[in-house]
């Protein structure tokens, strides 16, 4: 008997041996599939909770899955038992298309939605993951995860690192693909093959709520790891010194996805670039009007700002650069140091700014000004201007410090003292007259904090909206909006122009800096109505190069 039972466990056991080792059946009750584009499709597996992505029958992405974090409880679409499919009509910014809701329950874990965003007339899809249930809290969901990647091109492949802001002269960087590489981009980046071109854009199209990071690792044209997640920070990068803000509710949902495949990447990035516009119209009023020419005080007169040296600046452009007009049009912009024009700081007499308004708008020119609506340079407490505020209710802290950077205290945009502040100084720039002003270091404004002010606000990014939609808000469309040292995709929505990179001179590293920003980042002339590299001063340098100093930029 004993050895009848054995016999009957050998056998019992040989048969489950067998049926694991067979290949499991999928049935095509268990397979959604997702066309796209031209010939392009997501093939959704319902049994595994993975997706496969082909373009023109190739397939680029495979076992793709959803991931998220909940607590301490890391959280995996692959991980879920039941798995139910919606398919619905979608009309938007975007045009017609289809929307494919999955929804995964079970096993006691929250309830996860997958969404994929597909149209026949795009070449791309969006996707984003969500958790559901009495009171879910993450700070971490990725709706893209991946472990097996190919572009199909071998070569000079490369992994583009695209910075968050364009703060402390950071720089794009196209890495090599030659041996093993990890990179962490900010918002997007491009892994591609810079022959033949192609190559895959992945990115985030919302920045109102996350930071998103793209980590890829590799080698030559083929991924180990793809992951794009809405938590992302990095001291050196977001500028962050604590983890990303956590959001709590019923629901709670990742930033939503661009994923495309391109014979060209600098196709896919410009591609990327107008899907962010879509995806985020702008908050800033339309500007209609032809490209502006202007003239901006820092890049020469700097620190020696004055109402005369101003006045002759106007001057020398009303009589020696008529031409200097774009539909009879050019702006003369005082930047940082236009305080030496008002005793008194804030609080103080603005009469002399006014003089030079006037004097511009006499001269046919039309006057700018310049502020940093979201910082603190004195660092000393004292009296908020226009608020009953005092400086340390509105400094914004982190690990129970105050945040710093480039030599400015971070104030919190979300508090009632910020606020003030801001629409005393913009108020008294529109009775002088300004017609232009130029924002910087709003960057400040998008840090992970302890806590805001308002407290439904829980994330960088969230503060960051309160603070640029109330500063558009107090300009009420009187001025020309635009930006310099600030996060690069999600001050599209608050600006008519930006400053890609930062103040250059005459130096071959910086031109090389300068160039640096217009190869890799002119795609963001679709987010923004013009760009610009900022500014190359040059000061006693001669026309021409001579054969001794001369030297390849790149």
């Amino acid at each position: 008997m004993p050895q009848l039972c054995c016999l009957l466990l050998f056998l019992l056991s040989w048969t489950n041996l067998r049926l694991l080792a067979q290949p499991v059946k999928i049935h095509a009750a268990d397979v959604l599939v997702m066309p796209f584009g031209r010939t392009n499709r997501i093939t959704y597996n319902l049994r595994t909770g993975t997706a496969t992505v082909t373009y023109n029958r190739t397939t680029i992405i495979s076992g793709a899955f959803a991931a998220a974090r909940t607590g301490s409880i890391d959280l995996s679409s692959k991980l879920y038992q039941n798995h139910r499919f919606d398919k619905t009509p979608l009309h938007d910014a975007f045009g017609t298309g289809t929307r494919y809701v999955i929804t995964l329950t079970g096993n006691g874990l929250p309830t996860m939605q997958q969404v994929f965003d597909t149209y026949a007339d795009k070449a791309y899809f969006f996707t984003e993951v969500s958790l559901s249930g009495p009171s879910v809290s993450s700070n971490y969901l990725a709706p893209l995860v991946a472990n097996q990647v190919n572009i199909g091109a071998a070569g000079n492949n490369r992994a583009l690192f695209v910075p968050f802001d364009n703060d402390t002269f950071i720089r794009y960087n196209a890495k090599s693909m030659s041996s093993k590489l990890t990179n962490v981009s900010s918002e997007v980046t491009a892994v591609y093959e810079n022959t033949t071109r192609k190559g895959l854009v992945v990115g985030s199209v919302e920045h109102t709520v996350w930071k998103t990071g793209i980590r890829t690792t590799g080698t030559g044209p083929q991924l180990t790891e793809l992951v794009a997640w809405g938590g992302y920070t990095d001291s050196t990068i977001t500028r962050d010194k604590k983890p990303h803000g956590t959001l709590t509710g019923t629901r709670v949902k990742s930033p939503k996805v661009f994923v495309g495949y391109f014979s060209d990447w600098r196709l896919g990035m410009e591609a990327y670039g107008k899907a962010n516009q879509l995806a985020e119209p702008r908050y800033v009023f339309e500007w209609k009007k032809p490209a502006p020419f202007g003239w901006n005080s820092w890049g020469s007169i700097q620190t020696k700002l004055s109402l005369t040296n101003a006045k002759e600046v106007v001057d020398f452009f009303a009589q020696h650069l008529t031409g200097f007009r774009n539909d009879g049009t050019a702006y003369i912009d005082l930047d940082s140091y236009w305080d030496n024009l008002s005793s008194g700081g804030l609080k103080g007499d603005f009469s002399q700014l006014k003089q030079f308004a006037d004097y511009c708008k006499a001269q046919h020119l039309k006057p700018g000004i310049y502020w940093a609506p979201f910082v603190d340079w004195n660092k000393r407490d004292r009296a908020v201007e226009g608020s009953t505020y005092r400086y340390s209710d509105i400094w914004a802290k982190v690990n129970g410090n105050y945040h710093e950077l480039d030599g400015a205290r971070a104030l919190d945009p979300t508090h009632p003292g910020t606020q003030q502040r801001l629409a005393y100084v913009i108020n008294k720039f529109k009775e002088c007259g300004f017609e232009l002003i130029k924002i910087d270091f709003i960057g400040h404004a998008a840090i992970e904090a302890d806590k805001y002010h308002d407290t439904t606000v829980t994330t960088g990014m969230q503060a960051f909206r309160k603070g640029m939609e109330y500063l558009n808000d107090q300009l009420a469309g009187q001025m020309l909006v635009y930006v310099a040292i600030s996060p690069s995709l999600a001050t599209g929505r608050y600006a008519h122009m930006r400053r890609i990179a930062c103040d250059a001179f005459r130096s071959i590293a910086d031109t090389r800096y300068t160039l640096n920003s217009t190869t890799y980042g002119w795609w963001q002339s679709y987010l923004y109505r013009y760009i610009d590299a900022d500014h190359i001063v040059f000061g006693m340098e001669s026309e021409g190069l001579t054969a001794p100093d001369w030297h390849p930029l790149l």
